[in-house]
């Protein structure tokens, strides 16, 4: 297929992505565990499943290569969140208060892929048990707790939007324009986001972005770990010498931008409603300013 087919049809989906991302959120209105759900689980996973598609490859010498990919995610969420809380979307009733605990999965996922970039490098399967170890936090976060009201509405929508983000992963990985596309995914995360706060209001698009900031470089290190793992059962089938030990996998400083910035994220959120006003406003302008310095500088081709 003609690559500027791929671009169009990726941009379709994008915008069908969105649209029915919101119609999920219109018809959200609901509490318990159907909420915890939406908030901590569907919503982070609809803004980065996008971005599976873009999926770093390892190189012959089993490098993770650039950081773009894995920090895209968490520099999105450290952008549009301090934005959502500086001007108030989703108006003052359902705002971030301190009564609010921040999951602590979120600075342990921060403080993993630190100690990964520290590391520098390791055997293939790391990768493959830090993906682990974020799943087995986030479904922790999804365990019914006692009185919590089950089912929930708008499954047919979220269904939908699953298969319009899938789909275009899917043209994402197949397109020619790899940074057009990659923009094209920060824009999808950026409008859910923003959706998310203006239809059930900040308290919910912070959940949705933290948890989203360390889904998004725990997945993709769960599709390098797949790859590796896939690629060193190929080898040991078809060499004639079987190879002996694991395969090493290098470049993990890559990791450093996203566990930083889900480290500050983190401090952002629970000193937002602790700071004055003018303090909290001054971190937020910051923040935000600097994940876009970060992003032009880290993004563009």
């Amino acid at each position: 297929m003609p690559d500027f087919l791929i671009l169009l049809l990726g941009f379709v989906l994008a915008a069908a992505s969105v649209v029915l991302a919101d119609r999920v959120l219109v018809a959200s209105e609901q509490a318990g565990r159907p909420a915890r759900l939406l908030g901590g689980l569907w919503l982070p996973l609809l803004m980065c499943i996008p971005f599976l598609g873009l999926r770093p490859e390892l190189n012959l010498e089993g490098s993770l290569g650039s950081v773009g990919v894995f920090a895209s995610v968490p520099l999105v969420m450290a952008i549009v969140l301090p934005l959502i809380l500086l001007f108030r979307l989703g108006g003052d009733d359902r705002q971030w208060h301190p009564d609010d605990q921040l999951p602590m999965a979120w600075p342990v996922i921060g403080v993993m892929l630190l100690l990964l970039a520290v590391a520098g490098r390791g055997p293939e399967f790391l990768a493959v048990v830090a993906f682990a170890i974020g799943i087995v936090l986030l479904w922790m976060e999804t365990i019914p707790r006692p009185g919590e009201s089950h089912g929930g509405s708008s499954t047919g929508s979220l269904m939908l939007t699953f298969a319009s983000v899938i789909g275009f992963s899917i043209v994402a990985n197949e397109s020619g324009s790899r940074w057009l596309m990659l923009i094209l995914c920060m824009v999808i995360a950026a409008c859910m986001l923003a959706s998310t706060a203006i239809r059930l209001g900040s308290r919910c698009a912070t959940m949705a972005a933290g948890w989203a900031c360390c889904l998004g470089p725990i997945l993709l290190l769960g599709l390098v770990g797949q790859n590796g793992l896939l690629a060193s059962i190929i080898g040991y089938s078809s060499e004639d010498i079987a190879f002996v030990g694991y395969r090493q996998l290098v470049g993990l400083e890559v990791l450093v931008l996203p566990g930083l910035l889900i480290l500050a994220l983190s401090g952002f959120i629970t000193g937002w409603v602790r700071w004055s006003t003018i303090r909290g406003r001054l971190v937020a302008i910051l923040l935000a300013a600097g994940a876009a310095g970060l992003s032009v500088g880290l993004l563009m081709p």
